[in-house]
């Protein structure tokens, strides 16, 4: 509101839980350390919580497209499109996440499943992704099978 009142526009680029990233703190990238270190998973709760994950690469190709698509400078009023989420448009559950990271590379590590922390809510997280495709152009290219892949191999190469 205070961008129209001032008169500039925008574009935003909400990005889902991103990964991949050596370094991260998301459950992803600390998957991906454990299967690193070949140390077991850590599942709180039942697992059945999901989130919508987008690998770094794809990331920076949303703001590629956008750059391209809305022009520069972003806060034109003339390109601005407002919001634009940017996530896989398909949520995993957690469980099914340490699934795919466990047997990731072999030997596969296990899974761990502890007792949720009193009070923990987790709700579950996903993002409408119709307009990156629609005003910017832009699809996800990583699945998550190879995501998860990619970001051992990260996590590998970084140490």
């Amino acid at each position: 509101a205070e961008a129209v009142w001032l008169g500039f526009g925008g574009t935003v680029l909400r990005f889902a839980n991103l990964y991949g990233g050596v370094g991260g703190d998301g459950v992803a990238d600390k998957f991906a350390r454990a299967v690193h270190r070949l140390d077991p998973l850590t599942v709180y709760g039942d697992g059945q919580q999901k989130l919508d994950l987008v690998y770094v690469y794809d990331a920076a190709r949303a703001v590629e497209h956008t750059l391209h698509r809305c022009g520069a400078p972003m806060f034109d009023p003339a390109t601005a499109r407002g919001p634009i989420n940017i996530g896989s448009g398909a949520p995993i559950s957690i469980r099914r996440l340490a699934e795919l990271f466990s047997t990731s590379q072999f030997p596969g590590v296990p899974i761990e499943h502890k007792p949720a922390p009193a009070g923990k809510l987790w709700p579950d997280r996903s993002l409408g992704i119709g307009r990156a495709r629609d005003w910017i152009g832009w699809r996800l290219a990583t699945r998550i099978e190879n995501g998860v892949r990619l970001a051992v191999a990260a996590e590998a190469a970084a140490s």
